[in-house]
């Protein structure tokens, strides 16, 4: 509950811009509360009263780690971080050249490849459902089917129109 109210505090200063008075206010009134449970469970220590210290002492210690790997986590990110300086220079000495198209062309025939594999998962499946089901199945695979073609083929008219406009753009006389 400290952690709480020292969190809601500097929410109510730099979020909420409340007053200092009123902000300064609120961790007095909560941390006296929280002080008086805390004597509470003190003067209870004998009677049962030393499991919720238990309990804050373990949380305590897995928040203490947690934040201990995390800064140390940090700390070697910070270390073993590449400069992108290092990585500009290291790929102009590897003399990487980039093929238009490629990755339109391999997506592609990923997607081909999806497909038809995708397709044979259908056909075993519809093979397991009944008659009264199997049509309406087909019939939705089909319309599936259908307008994938179409979607390659909008792409592959798209991919051909930016081709006309590129050969256009490097024959003319003013680039």
């Amino acid at each position: 509950m400290l952690v709480t109210t020292a969190l809601v505090t500097l929410v109510m200063l730099l979020i909420w811009q409340t007053n200092l008075l009123m902000a300064l206010c609120f961790p007095l009134l909560f941390e006296s509360r929280e002080l008086i449970y805390f004597s509470a469970v003190l003067s209870k220590v004998m009677e049962g009263g030393w499991l919720p210290l238990v309990f804050a002492t373990f949380f305590l210690t897995v928040m203490y780690i947690w934040h201990y790997g995390s800064v140390l986590k940090y700390q070697s990110e910070v270390r073993e971080k590449i400069s992108m300086d290092f990585m500009i220079e290291l790929g102009s000495k590897l003399e990487t050249v980039r093929v238009p198209g490629t990755f339109q062309k391999i997506s592609m025939d990923f997607m081909i490849e999806l497909s038809s594999k995708l397709g044979t998962v259908v056909k075993v499946g519809l093979d397991m459902v009944d008659s009264e089901n199997k049509a309406a199945l087909e019939a939705k695979w089909m319309k599936l089917q259908v307008a994938q073609l179409e979607a390659y083929a909008r792409r592959t008219e798209f991919v051909a129109e930016q081709a006309k406009l590129l050969l256009k753009y490097y024959k003319s006389e003013d680039k």
